[in-house]
């Protein structure tokens, strides 16, 4: 699955994971501002288990943020540096698209999707962004999704379709590939 968005944000930059099916250890990012508030970030590192750096320089306000890696297949385990950096960037700096896309990408479930399903024989649905970059104005996030015999990737792209129509910023979404599931 691949969620874009054009909408403005104070994020110059910014690249976060290597493949689709590991939960992000580390994101960056490129703030288009030169206010930064480091007992802020040094609070919401502390209290989300994260480490990172910062640093003020000519174009801008530079983020990093470390998590911890897992498979996709089970994000739970892990803890994922780049939808971390979504959600501190849209409450450090009010960012709309920041906050809408940590909103629809906080829960490995997918139960801002409406896609949450528990199967009763391939178990839940997992959902991992895996890949997120910023750059020219452009915002994608792609996201590895496993999901049980008791759904379907129209059911899970619809989800995902209407949740991005519901968010206060445009934002669309798009199947990228789709396999049968796997027992």
């Amino acid at each position: 699955m691949l969620l874009e968005s054009d909408a403005p944000t104070i994020i110059s930059s910014m690249t976060a994971g290597e493949r689709p099916n590991i939960v992000i250890q580390n994101a960056s990012a490129v703030l288009n501002t030169k206010e930064f508030d480091p007992a802020l970030f040094d609070f919401y590192l502390r209290t989300n288990d994260l480490k990172g750096s910062y640093s003020i320089e000519d174009d801008g306000v530079h983020i990093s943020m470390i998590g911890k890696p897992a498979h996709g297949s089970t994000p739970y385990l892990g803890n994922n540096a780049g939808v971390h950096l979504f959600n501190y960037v849209g409450q450090a700096y009010n960012d709309a698209l920041s906050n809408a896309m940590y909103a629809l990408l906080k829960d490995w479930k997918g139960t801002p999707e409406h896609i949450d399903i528990d199967g009763l024989y391939m178990g839940f649905l997992t959902m991992n962004p895996g890949q997120i970059e910023i750059k020219d104005g452009h915002a994608s996030v792609l996201i590895d999704i496993r999901y049980p015999n008791d759904t379907t990737p129209e059911k899970v792209l619809a989800g995902f379709e209407e949740a991005a129509k519901e968010s206060p910023v445009d934002m669309h979404a798009k199947m990228v590939s789709a396999g049968k599931p796997l027992l």
